[in-house]
């Protein structure tokens, strides 16, 4: 969750559905994924980068995550925006 930005305006999409603000995000992330085995271990392909100004730019790839439980994986597209932080996503669709 460090990549993210700690904002509540943070948007992201998965599965069930926007989810709005950081603190949100992560409590989805710990419910999902509250087991290691649930965890298991995440690959990212990026198949495209692209500047839309010198403060954002997106990102779209595949993701898959190997685990014991059951494999899945899809695409995803960020958006990252520069900050104070540094490059944070604040837009994230995982499907």
């Amino acid at each position: 969750m460090q990549a993210y930005w700690k904002n509540d305006s943070l948007i992201f999409i998965g599965n069930t559905g926007p989810q709005n603000g950081w603190n949100n995000t992560i409590q989805r992330y710990r419910s999902t994924y509250n087991t290691a085995d649930k965890m298991g271990q995440l690959t990212f392909n990026v198949l495209n980068l692209e500047f839309l100004s010198k403060k954002s730019c997106s990102v779209l790839g595949r993701w898959d995550l190997k685990r014991p439980v059951g494999n899945v994986g899809g695409y995803f597209t960020l958006i990252f925006r520069k900050t104070a932080e540094g490059w944070k996503i604040v837009y994230d669709h995982t499907s």
